[in-house]
């Protein structure tokens, strides 16, 4: 530890060497440089990272109304209101205004999946919303919206009751029948991923 009465001003402090548990310098490698903040190792695999500070404490357990209550207490958070969208649109985020905007015909379970889809386009901070995403930030945001809402032990249980079947399955997870799919496609590309480690094809 430097002195207090050593620190002055204008005056060289010496440098420190990264160290061990044992308190020994290390060897052979360089000190692991810091982390950007903001960035953390979910977004750097999805190669989609949210903008910094900008984040909602939501789980798969509230309800519609609950996660706007919450939005409403983020920093920097959008405007979350209610308007007459085009019949193909349940929902939409502009960047530029920070705006999200749901449709009021849809009912409170499809509500909550569009308004948790298009939050997960203002934390990433995706600007092409009015007209059409980029493909492969739309898949990022279905796929993060899926692992959010769904329970996995509360679907295979909900499989199992209803063998299934895509709607009531949905209804019973309180999710909309596009996120459930989109979970369902996880799982498959899981299991074809795992199968391919485990089980490689030998050409002979």
């Amino acid at each position: 530890r430097i002195p207090f009465h050593a620190i002055r001003r204008g005056a060289a402090t010496p440098s420190r060497t990264a160290q061990n548990q044992f308190r020994r310098p290390h060897i052979g490698r360089k000190p692991r440089p810091q982390q950007a903040s903001g960035i953390g190792k979910r977004g750097r695999l999805l190669k989609h990272p949210p903008v910094d500070n900008r984040s909602v404490a939501i789980d798969r357990r509230m309800c519609y109304e609950e996660i706007k209550r919450m939005v409403g207490l983020a920093r920097q958070a959008p405007y979350v209101f209610e308007e007459e969208l085009p019949e193909n649109i349940n929902g939409v985020y502009d960047e530029e205004t920070r705006i999200i905007v749901i449709a009021p015909r849809l009912n409170e379970r499809q509500k909550r999946c569009t308004l948790t889809h298009e939050l997960f386009h203002w934390t990433h901070g995706d600007t092409c919303c009015w007209k059409q995403y980029d493909d492969k930030a739309e898949s990022y945001v279905r796929k993060e919206t899926a692992i959010l809402l769904i329970n996995p032990f509360e679907y295979i249980q909900s499989e199992r009751i209803y063998e299934g079947e895509l709607f009531p399955m949905a209804v019973d997870l309180n999710v909309t029948v596009g996120v459930l799919e989109d979970y369902r496609q996880i799982l498959e590309n899981a299991t074809k991923m795992v199968g391919a480690v485990f089980c490689p094809n030998h050409q002979d």
